[in-house]
């Protein structure tokens, strides 16, 4: 490997649900020229009200998001895997 490529890592957000997406995942493990590291992606249709107000804080960036976020529109990963966990 040269230089730049031990210093960068391939995040790939995987929802554990989508099985049909498994295999492009292990292509991506394999092919990518640099480590490669799968994070859990928190599925929307399990987060309930109390968890998304929890985390979830309108206008942390600028530009602000215009729009609502729906549950859908939410990606949201958490380092230990779940909402909560330590």
């Amino acid at each position: 490997m040269n230089g730049s490529l031990k210093t960068i890592k391939a995040l790939v957000i995987h929802l554990e649900r989508a099985n049909e997406r498994e295999s492009q995942v292990a292509l991506l493990k394999k092919y990518l020229p640099c480590p490669t590291i799968v994070l859990n992606a928190i599925d929307s249709l399990s987060l309930d009200d109390q968890t998304i107000h929890r985390f979830y804080q309108k206008k942390l960036y600028r530009p602000y998001y215009p729009f609502t976020l729906s549950k859908m529109k939410l990606r949201v990963f958490y380092p230990t895997g779940s909402p909560g966990k330590k």
